[in-house]
């Protein structure tokens, strides 16, 4: 399923009713949250801006908002993997702005919020710099990862991750997280990690 931004859908018919129109992107930044030892600590969403996120899924549910736009009811978004926020077009996307290498803890971090409760985050690659869980690997070790991970070459800003989000594990899933400069929609933000 791919997520296409309310605003596009339904604005036109939710300002002529006189409601509230939906935001064109929304900003979520990560912080760091401190544990009892430097390396214990987490990378996780900003409440404020999850809460923001929840308001705007609390008002796509109102019977009115979906009585506007002539539909029987209204998903603002949530349950999927980050590429399930690119359309057809790659207009409307899941982007960063921040530290590139803290994309992959942001995505989940995300879990259970905005992406699939399911989802895990096993790789990245940004540029020439990569991350993979071992317990990850089968025998063939790299080489039996999706194409995708064989064929980046990391020449632009864009963050590959592989995730999965089913029981099993299995199901692997590459996404590519450009940088927000690229596109503007919307927006997850890492913060740099305090040292």
């Amino acid at each position: 399923t791919k997520r296409v931004l309310l605003s596009k859908l339904y604005n036109a018919k939710l300002k002529t009713a006189g409601k509230k129109v939906f935001p064109e992107s929304l900003v979520v930044h990560g912080e760091w949250k401190k544990g009892r030892t430097k390396e214990d600590g987490e990378l996780v969403a900003n409440a404020q801006d999850l809460a923001a996120w929840n308001a705007w899924v609390a008002y796509a549910e109102q019977d009115d908002v979906a009585k506007a736009v002539g539909e029987k009811d209204v998903e603002f978004a949530g349950g999927g993997i980050p590429s399930d926020f690119s359309s057809s077009d790659h207009k409307a996307r899941l982007c960063y702005d921040g530290e590139p290498t803290e994309v992959s803890g942001l995505a989940s971090a995300l879990s259970d919020v905005i992406l699939s409760d399911q989802l895990s985050v096993w790789a990245w690659k940004y540029k020439s710099d990569k991350f993979i869980e071992e317990d990850r690997l089968e025998d063939g070790g790299e080489k039996d990862l999706p194409d995708l991970w064989q064929d980046w070459r990391g020449s632009g800003q864009a963050v590959l991750l592989l995730t999965s989000y089913g029981d099993g594990g299995d199901d692997v899933e590459t996404n590519i997280i450009p940088h927000c400069s690229k596109t503007v929609k919307v927006k997850a933000k890492p913060k740099k990690q305090a040292k």
